[in-house]
């Protein structure tokens, strides 16, 4: 799995690319005073990987379709 950050999309939200194989992790949450971006995480957890996106008083998670084994 390769992570890839600096490569903010215009969605505001992780991508997947190559069949799982390649995530954007980028949200662009240093632009959040310009209207868009928001906190985030990528989160890896026993097999499984979800990107978390923070708003406030709650936290967004969206299941993101990785090949996590070798």
């Amino acid at each position: 799995l390769l992570v890839c950050g600096h490569t903010p999309s215009l969605s505001g939200r992780m991508k997947s690319r190559f069949g799982g194989r390649y995530v954007c992790a980028d949200t662009a949450m240093v632009f959040q005073n310009r209207g868009f971006g928001m906190d985030s995480a990528l989160v890896i957890e026993e097999g499984r990987a979800e990107a978390w996106y923070f708003k406030p008083g709650k936290i967004l998670k969206e299941s993101l379709d990785l090949r996590l084994n070798r």
